[in-house]
């Protein structure tokens, strides 16, 4: 009996032990406010996928993020943008005016596609999924927003066949130094899966804030906490030498521009 009554005093104390070190586990990010903040990984794994879901959390600065172009300030996409890529968007002319965007590029004409119009907002966390299949050109991406499937607007339709390229690489942040495309903000965490989400996953890993442990078919998923040869991450400027590792695909992911660290308890 007091072996017994041992043995479940240390499994309890062993319980108690994990649960607050997983309450002190402090997650990270990283900034991008200025042209040319980015981190490119050379990567094969999201290339070509038929179909793909792309999961993120962001907090915006600004919606009006990709300086004197009329599309979007990208989250993720390539640098040559051939391929696909998602971010904010704010330019009336060209979408809807405080969304997020989603392109698919082709032979003829480009796909882009958004969320609603004001269904996010600069200054707060927006947890977002989008997932496409590129089997049709007729099909849309669905959009979700904090969990929650929103309608999708078509601002062009593709037409001709799907490009992608595996030249070019991944970029997270700005996509070049001229200031386009810039993304003015916080990105707390992206991954992208090779199938289609469930709309029941989405919501798992929205109320999970990103701890779903979700791992079939994810081929994307880069620590942004923490970077080489650094002891503090929160504050740090990110130069070349301060790699970030993708665990997924194998890919190092090299900072360029002026990337910040961030420390923040959003995702704890």
């Amino acid at each position: 009996m007091k072996k017994e009554m041992v043995m479940w005093l240390i499994v309890a104390v062993l319980v108690v032990g994990l649960l607050l070190g997983t309450q002190k586990a402090e997650t990270m990010a990283i900034s991008f406010d200025t042209a040319g903040d980015r981190v490119e990984f050379d990567t094969d794994a999201i290339y070509n996928l038929t179909q793909k879901t792309i999961v993120g959390t962001i907090n915006a600065n600004g919606l009006d993020s990709f300086e004197n172009t009329a599309v979007a300030g990208f989250i993720i996409s390539f640098f040559n943008s051939s391929g696909y890529g998602v971010g904010v968007e704010d330019n009336a002319v060209y979408g809807n005016v405080n969304a997020l965007y989603f392109f698919q590029t082709t032979t003829v004409q480009t796909g882009a596609w958004t969320s609603p119009q004001n269904s996010i907002a600069a200054g707060g966390e927006i947890a977002f999924a989008i997932s496409y299949d590129k089997g049709s050109t007729s099909n849309d991406p669905i959009f979700y927003i904090n969990g929650a499937p929103v309608a999708t607007t078509e601002i062009s339709a593709p037409t001709g066949s799907f490009t992608e390229t595996n030249t070019a690489n991944a970029i997270i942040g700005t996509i070049n130094d001229g200031g386009y495309y810039t993304f003015d903000g916080i990105i707390r965490d992206i991954r992208i899966y090779n199938r289609i989400l469930t709309a029941a996953e989405i919501a798992q890993i929205y109320s999970a804030r990103g701890r779903d442990n979700i791992r079939n078919g994810l081929v994307f998923c880069p620590f942004l906490n923490g970077a080489a040869g650094l002891q503090v991450f929160d504050g740090a400027t990110l130069a070349a030498g301060n790699t970030i590792v993708d665990p997924c695909s194998g890919a190092v992911g090299v900072p360029a521009g002026n990337p910040v660290g961030v420390g923040e308890t959003y995702l704890r």
